[in-house]
């Protein structure tokens, strides 16, 4: 039932307007018209953005299975009887092969589908944000040690001399602080360009040999004598003449990247208000000093007062391109340390994994020589024919927060099927370019209108924004209308970023019109005894007990622009209010409640009894009494440590943390809030315990960085910052955290944001450098260029940050103003009272505090509307049928998924199992497989060629390098293990530490093959295989490694079932042996 050809189509779609449900409409669409669900590629911003995408698949043909007649006018083709039936049980029979999901979990996908293609180990894995913070820790931590260990002085000079440039004419002290801040926020820059030219480079920056940075080398006080010598001071006012004498002087003295002080001399000069700078040279400048009247200064006088100013802040500038210049190098040393330590080892980010995909491997450091280049590019293409094979249909849900280096990896897919001359693939995008909430990660407004521009002609349907509201009532829109409908204010007030903006002004839609409602904007009156925070969140509070949310059954949030004020917020009205409130920022649910953190520091002690500050921590707490009964303090300490760490190696982190917690409790019992962050705190210790982990120091640094986010929370009270409301809706929304600040104005927090970045039009990186102080950067043309465009995408995020804010909200919208009711020019204060505030506001009165109303719609009582819980008429309750996820198990029940390694038929002792070596023989274990995977062929190399491989990978810095590597080279120095690293012939194929999944007779098989020699004839067809299993197990003799291999059977016949799978080979064409490390001997079982 195909049609001949498939429309492409971008849509703008306003807040509430209905992305998703284009979305479900496009691809009901597509399977309606025959095409398989797994060759649809759907793209989400989040994980909860894909469920409820898949959600509404499911449901819609379920509703249309029941109700074909309500697919006319919708899906015609879903009308028909059985249809959507049929093809809701195909969906959930392909639920295993589809492919929707956000685009980091596809790029995740296509690493593990295709590593070799990559360039990757098959031992490379995906680190989670968490896993990459930390694995940054340890390359900062890696670097120092190695800079101060014996004999790396030249290093350590390089390192010292990179920080004086980093930091020159600044005094920083915390170098390690300062350090982290940079590696962090300066990494991601480097990987983008490694060019030092890029770097503070001045022929990059300033390329006319114009600029004052060029005048650095001359000598100051030089060109001080000179100005003294043709300037009339004279021709000032006195006060203006002992005013030059204190100038001259301290120009004589000032280092470049000295703090400029308001009201300095230097300061005081570089005013613009001291006359027209471009005018000096041309002997057309007046100057003013301490008077309203300007001195002229003639040709002379003026070239010299220029070339003094120029000289001056050249030496600024020059002084801030040597600081960026020292921080690439600073960075530089981390990365090779990073390359070291994390990519070497199979480790990767999903930055890195992006520059991977995207073909960047060079810029990004991932690819050594242009040959490597070469190879990997001439693998892209391999993997984007196979990827291109599989997926006829690309949707992109948010389209705006794509990033143009993500785009980069699928653009050439997406081309294939927009550009298809059959038309029987497409290419589907919906966005809003007024939510884009993450320019910081470079989402681009101008790749949404790069995209819709060069896809203009290509079957393009024409489709008219979508700004009709399916979410909002009339008053919550009326005020939407009045703030962003505005153009004329928006382009005085932010002219540059009105160049992205585009806004259809928002209607109700017949859902939504007969919605009550109110909307206003309220400030702290002059009068009031709060101030500042406490004011507003009295505020806050009063409209909460005003409309009573909770007892109404209505959802109600409030809004903050960043984590730590989401979680004072909360905090605060917890305590005014005395109800459950939700925080939806990370919690540190470890960390922030005495009962866990008591845990915490009974590990600590275990492993650490030196701590005094965990020793004393558990003397002051219940605990206290246990250590009394010990007798002696070091008798408890060591008691204590000795149960601890038994308890781990025996029974798990999870016994041990309930005994001491049991310990802890007493005879009391715990408040609600301990006993639910207790439970999550289990939850992470039967995680560790699940995966086999015993290090108790590893333990406790997962858990003061194990973080939370509540979610669907019902009922609660929700406090949140505006990125996580994005795609959410709520019947009361609250924004007590408006911009006081214009938004326009960069928020330089520290050091480490204190740049300014120039790009180009397709957003690559032209220069950076470390942003001089207003009045210097203002005297440079091409900085001021720099910064103005700064501000304009400032100016937009906010502005997109204000309008997902109001437009989350259903029917009750209160907007609280900063202070009392003022602003600063251009910010959202400004903004909201020139939009919508009368000249005077009118009181009003709340319960415990009163408020100044700049303008309110609608009705204030809307809310008495809706019964309260208590007040409801009791309804017949009707039975529920059987949970949609009961449903799709018993249609689709999930293969139970079994390893190779879980089936060994012989057991481990408990005492083997549990004991304290038990850890270190894992470690071990994980090296040598480590070791043994960098090894494709031994042909033409020697043991010390070996060697060189994995030092240049770092691995000689792993605890226990030495015996691995002794044991690694004792077993390839053996010949009949030898035979299977040689490939002289030219016709083997090697996989090392390849993972597989399949399913089978024997259900779902995953695990992955330590290594698999292929062999193949002629024509390149597999002949033979023989799969090497890599056994680190203890045995000290031939009849200890018989009885070994015995065990091992199962777990072999699973390989060689595998083998034969994935080959086409007959079984028996596999053989599968085992290689014991500790004997260095091969069996073949």
């Amino acid at each position: 039932m195909k049609q001949k050809e498939i429309h492409n189509a971008i849509i703008r779609a306003s807040a509430g307007s209905g992305k998703t449900y284009e979305l479900v409409k496009r691809y009901l669409r597509l399977l309606a018209l025959d095409e398989a669900p797994e060759g649809i590629a759907a793209m989400t911003f989040t994980r909860k953005a894909a469920r409820e995408f898949f959600e509404r698949i499911l449901q819609k043909l379920a509703e249309l299975a029941e109700s074909p007649e309500k697919a006319r006018g919708y899906v015609d083709e879903l009308a028909e009887n059985g249809r959507a039936l049929e093809l809701l049980r195909r969906v959930i029979g392909s639920m295993d092969r589809l492919r929707l999901g956000t685009i980091d979990s596809f790029f995740a996908s296509v690493a593990r589908c295709f590593p070799f293609e990559l360039g990757l180990s098959g031992a490379a894995s995906i680190m989670a944000e968490d896993e990459t913070a930390r694995a940054r820790d340890e390359v900062m931590n890696g670097l120092l040690v190695e800079l101060t260990r014996d004999g790396d002085e030249a290093a350590l000079r390089e390192m010292l001399e990179a920080w004086k440039r980093a930091t020159a004419g600044d005094e920083l002290n915390l170098p390690s602080k300062h350090l982290a801040g940079w590696f962090r926020a300066l990494h991601p820059l480097f990987l983008e360009s490694r060019d030092e030219a890029v770097w503070g480079g001045a022929e990059r920056i300033w390329p006319g040999k114009d600029a004052p940075v060029w005048m650095a080398d001359r000598d100051v006080v030089e060109v001080i004598e000179r100005l003294r010598e043709v300037l009339d001071v004279t021709a000032f006012v006195k006060k203006a003449e002992e005013r030059w004498g204190v100038f001259f002087e301290a120009a004589a003295k000032r280092r470049a990247g000295e703090p400029v002080k308001p009201s300095s001399p230097f300061e005081y000069m570089l005013k613009a208000e001291r006359g027209e700078f471009e005018l000096l040279r041309e002997g057309r400048a007046e100057w003013k000093m301490d008077s309203r009247k300007g001195v002229p200064l003639d040709r002379v006088t003026g070239t010299a007062l220029a070339d003094l100013l120029d000289v001056l802040v050249g030496r600024e500038m020059n002084c801030r391109a040597e600081r960026t210049q020292g921080r690439r190098a600073l960075v530089a040393r981390f990365d090779a340390q990073y390359a070291k330590r994390v990519r070497g080892r199979g480790r990767l980010a999903f930055d890195d994994l992006t520059w991977l995909l995207s073909g960047q491997v060079k810029a990004a450091g991932l690819a050594k020589d242009e040959d490597e280049v070469e190879r990997l590019e001439m693998m892209r293409r391999e993997w984007e024919y196979r990827l291109d094979s599989r997926f006829q249909h690309w949707l992109f849900d948010e389209f705006q927060d794509t990033s143009r280096r993500q785009w980069e990896v699928v653009a050439n897919l997406v081309d294939e099927a927009a550009t298809d001359p059959e038309g029987r693939r497409s290419f589907f995008a919906v966005g809003d370019l007024k939510q884009s909430l993450y320019l910081f990660r470079q989402a681009e407004p101008e790749l949404f209108l790069d995209v819709e521009s060069r896809y203009a002609n290509a079957r393009m349907e024409k489709r008219a924004p979508l700004s009709t509201s399916y979410r909002s009532s009339p008053v919550v829109l009326g005020m939407v209308n009045e703030v962003f409908g505005k153009g004329e204010l928006l382009r005085e007030l932010y002219p540059e970023a009105m160049r992205w903006w585009r806004y259809e002004k928002h209607e109700a839609s017949g859902k939504t019109k007969g919605l009550s409602g109110y909307a206003a904007l309220l400030s702290v009156p002059e009068d009031a005894e709060l101030e500042g925070d406490a004011a507003r969140d009295e505020m806050t509070a009063a409209i909460i007990r005003e409309v009573e949310p909770l007892e109404r059954g209505l959802s109600c949030v409030v809004l903050t622009r960043t984590n730590k004020e989401a979680e004072r917020v909360s905090e605060e009205l917890r305590r005014i209010l005395q109800v459950e409130v939700v925080c939806e920022s990370q919690v540190f649910a470890a960390v922030d409640n005495p009962v866990t953190l008591a845990l915490l520091s009974v590990f600590q002690l275990a492993v650490h009894p030196a701590d005094s500050y965990a020793r004393e921590h558990l003397r002051m707490s219940p605990l206290g009494a246990w250590f009394d009964e010990q007798g002696e303090l070091a008798m408890a300490v060591g008691t204590l440590g000795g149960m601890v760490r038994r308890g781990v190696s025996r029974d798990g982190f999870l016994a041990v943390a309930q005994e001491w917690a049991e310990r802890l409790k007493g005879d009391g019992e715990w408040d609600a809030f301990s006993s639910m962050r207790l439970g999550q705190f289990f939850d992470l210790a039967a995680e560790f315990d699940e995966g086999g982990r015993r290090d108790v120091d590893e333990f406790v640094e997962a858990a003061r960085g194990f973080a939370i986010s509540a979610v669907d929370q019902g009922q609660a009270l929700q406090v949140m910052t505006f990125h996580k409301a994005k795609g959410l809706e709520f019947d009361v929304v609250i924004m007590p955290q408006l911009q006081s600040t214009a938004l326009d104005q960069p928020m330089r927090q520290n050091d480490t944001e204190r740049l300014l970045v120039e790009r180009d039009e397709r957003g690559e990186l032209v220069w950076l450098l470390d942003e001089p102080p207003g009045i210097l950067r203002d005297r440079d043309k091409r900085l001021r260029a720099a910064y103005e465009k700064d501000k304009a995408r400032l100016a937009y995020q906010g502005l997109c940050r204000l309008y997902v804010g109001m437009t989350r909200a259903k029917r009750g919208l209160y907007l609280i103003l900063p202070g009392k009711g003022k602003g600063n020019a251009r910010s959202e204060a400004d903004l909201l009272k020139q939009a919508l505030g009368n000249a005077e506001p009118v009181k009003m009165g709340f319960e415990t505090c009163e408020a100044d109303c700049w303008y309110e719609a609608g009705t204030r009582a809307w809310f008495e509307e809706v019964e309260k819980a208590g007040e409801r008429v009791e309804v017949a309750v009707v039975e529920e049928g059987p949970k949609l996820g009961a449903l799709l198990n018993a249609a689709n029940r999930p293969a139970a998924r079994k390893t190779p390694s879980g089936e060994e038929s012989f057991r481990m002792l408990g005492e083997d199992l549990l004991s304290p070596q038990r850890e270190s023989a894992r470690r071990m274990g994980t090296l040598v497989h480590d070791l043994f995977s960098t090894v494709d062929w031994l042909d033409g190399l020697e043991p010390k060629d070996i060697e060189d491989r994995w030092a240049a990978l770092g691995w000689q810095d792993r605890p226990g390098y030495e015996e691995a590597r002794g044991r690694v080279l004792t077993v390839l120095s053996e010949p009949e293990v030898r035979v299977w690293f040689g490939n002289a012939n030219g016709l083997r194929e090697v996989w090392r530490e390849r993972s597989f999944d399949l399913f089978s007779a024997e259900g779902w098989v995953s695990g992955v093959f330590d290594r698999v020699v292929l062999e193949r004839d002629g024509a390149g067809r597999v002949t033979s295989a023989w799969v090497l299993d890599f056994k680190t197990d203890m045995v000290v003799d031939e009849a200890s490694a018989r009885a070994k291999a015995e065990g091992y059977k199962p777990q072999l016949k699973l390989y060689a079932l595998a083998v034969s799978r994935l080959t086409g080979l007959p079984v028996e064409k596999v053989r599968t042996g085992l290689v014991f490390v500790a004997l260095a001997r091969l069996y073949w079982v």
